[in-house]
């Protein structure tokens, strides 16, 4: 990843094996030392249980991004990610 491009983030979201349509994916990516701070939206595929979400860091550094997933019956999860943006 470098810092001024146009990244593709994506994420295959499933559970027990079968892959998660139409649930709520959101990437929250934070700067680790800076002010580079985002909620980013995804989007589903046309490939079941792939979302997408497109994101420009400003700067160069580590970047934590946290995935969220909603959806029925209570469904919430967090998976947490550290990416080195150059």
């Amino acid at each position: 990843m470098k810092a001024g491009a146009e990244t593709e983030l994506m994420v295959h979201v499933q559970q027990d094996n079968e892959p998660l349509k139409d649930v709520e994916v959101n990437f929250e990516i934070k700067q680790t030392d800076g002010d580079d701070n985002a909620y980013i939206d995804a989007e589903m595929t046309d490939d079941a249980g792939e979302y997408v979400a497109k994101h420009t860091f400003k700067e160069a550094g580590t970047y934590n991004i946290v995935i969220h997933v909603k959806g029925e019956n209570d469904l919430h999860e967090h998976e947490e990610h550290e990416v080195v943006v150059e």
